[in-house]
């Protein structure tokens, strides 16, 4: 069963992830936590369910003037980017749970990334074919495009 958390942009979709985790702690993924400075964003961190671990995963571009050390950027979503060896990291935790049958697995800001076949897509491609149960935290208006993509007939809309 694929469970889609959806809502509008700055909607509570992440939250509401967090809270159906908290509420039933079975399964693993990783929300994306917004990190703040002041009142702009600085960026995303990567938190680990289970684990209760974070790390940076994305930050905005207005954001590297600032930065002393070097980083490598796999992608960018926007004015965001993603840190190459946090993507790695990303990728190892869902190869492990995938392999290991992990169910639920939950994927935030599934989006147009995984729509050009980037970002979660390789993940949730396998976790659905593996038979695994899934949250995908999805704005309303690519709800329609990422069950198409996807092919999902099985699923349930939860609102953000």
């Amino acid at each position: 069963m694929v469970n889609i958390v959806t809502g509008k942009m700055n909607s509570g979709k992440t939250t509401r992830m967090l809270e159906l985790y908290q509420r039933q702690p079975i399964g693993n993924g990783i929300l994306s936590k917004k990190y703040m400075i002041g009142s702009d964003v600085f960026g995303f961190n990567a938190y680990v369910l289970k684990e209760e671990i974070e790390f940076p995963f994305m930050i905005h571009e207005r954001q590297l003037e600032g930065l002393t050390e070097s980083m490598s950027f796999s992608e960018r979503i926007g004015p965001y980017l993603i840190i190459e060896e946090a993507q790695r990291e990303v990728d190892r935790y869902y190869q492990l749970w995938i392999s290991e049958c992990t169910t639920p697995l939950y994927f935030d800001e599934v989006g147009k990334l995984e729509l050009e076949n980037q970002g979660f897509d390789f993940h949730i491609r396998a976790a659905i074919k593996s038979g695994l149960d899934l949250y995908l935290s999805v704005r309303e208006d690519l709800v329609e495009p990422i069950l198409n993509h996807y092919q999902i007939q099985d699923y349930q809309i939860i609102s953000g």
